[in-house]
């Protein structure tokens, strides 16, 4: 496929499905778990046939319609075929099937790497930034830090290009996040004009450092993305889900440390103002009647409390237990709206919660 020579790639990719049918065919009469590997198998050969066939439509029409031409490994060398103009192009029809078959796999680490192999060929990472970033989300959520952080450092700072004598071939580079340490990632600087692709990224680097316990760093990186972009006023959702994730750290740590009552009043500024930026977020309302609802149990508990230290001291000065006692003075306000908090709380996902 790299030296584009189709008819010999189109024979080995029958050979290699032929000699798949027999481990297939057998394993998914048992279930489809067992044979989720050899179904993935498939798709990529699948797939790299349509690789194969854009490669030479896109070689045949591109060049001669506006000079776009394939890199020496078969990659698209211009974005301008994932434009919105180019939305009918060979390679963008292409890439929304890919999107809604993808849409349907389920988030294996192992199988979209594998997937991602393959679809690189003609995609380079950057032009499909929002399917690796899923990638590293599911390596993330897995443990696998060290694959997260290579696709991430791919997305920040892509590889300058190479002369074709120069360019490594696939088959003999180390395979995506096999290196046995992975340094702290390096960020650029970014601003408020920069790519909606480079802010996800950013967002998806600061849950990466938290992950890999640099939680100071990754508290300022994204507390300075969400003040960034809270100003600029034209990504709200993602100024709301950074306002959000701050919020839900800063919880987390304070509850932590035992700080429960300073967990819930310092967290919940970010959380309204994550509300009050993206109105339909589900998470960010559930975050906000959560911790509204662990504050009036909070306060409740304190109530108690005061009630039950006030009632021993009347009783050891000698007062008769049949006097009525005062009702005992609140220390602190029960947190707003905490009726429609619990209510929120417990509120289905399906359920609107805007004119709660």
């Amino acid at each position: 496929m790299h030296a584009r020579d189709h008819l010999a790639a189109a024979a080995e990719i029958r050979l290699a499905r032929a000699q798949l049918d027999p481990t297939l065919t057998s394993l998914i009469g048992e279930s489809y778990t067992r044979a989720f590997r050899a179904v993935v198998r498939a798709q990529q050969l699948a797939e790299l046939e349509e690789v194969s066939a854009v490669q030479q439509q896109l070689a045949r029409s591109l060049v001669d319609a506006g000079g776009v031409s394939l890199g020496p490994t078969g990659v698209v060398d211009s974005a301008a075929t994932l434009t919105a103009g180019a939305a009918d192009s060979p390679l963008g029809r292409l890439k929304r099937l890919w999107d809604a078959r993808l849409a349907l796999c389920q988030r294996d680490v192992d199988a979209l790497q594998q997937l991602l192999a393959v679809r690189r060929m003609v995609l380079p990472p950057r032009q499909d930034a929002r399917t690796w970033l899923k990638l590293a989300s599911s390596a993330r959520k897995a443990g696998r830090l060290r694959l997260s952080h290579d696709v991430l450092t791919g997305l920040l700072t892509p590889p300058l290009a190479k002369p074709a004598d120069e360019r490594a071939d696939d088959e003999l580079a180390p395979p995506l996040g096999a290196r046995l340490a992975a340094p702290p990632l390096v960020l650029p600087p970014i601003g408020p004009s920069a790519a909606p692709v480079d802010l996800l990224v950013r967002y998806a680097a600061a849950k990466h450092m938290r992950a890999a316990g640099d939680a100071e760093r990754a508290h300022a990186s994204l507390s300075e993305l969400a003040r960034m972009l809270d100003a600029d006023g034209t990504h709200a959702q993602l100024a709301s889900r950074c306002w959000r994730k701050v919020g839900e750290w800063l919880s987390e740590e304070l509850s932590g440390a035992g700080r429960l009552e300073l967990a819930v009043s310092e967290s919940l500024v970010y959380l309204q103002r994550a509300t009050t930026l993206d109105p339909s977020s589900y998470k960010a309302w559930h975050r906000w009647a959560t911790l509204n609802f662990q504050g009036a149990e909070l306060d409740h508990r304190n109530l108690q409390r005061t009630a039950g230290r006030q009632s021993y001291m009347r009783f050891s000065v000698g007062q008769s237990l049949e006097e009525p006692l005062a009702a005992p003075r609140r220390l602190a306000a029960l947190p707003p709206l905490a009726a429609p908090a619990r209510a929120l709380a417990l509120a289905p996902a399906g359920l609107s919660l805007i004119h709660i």
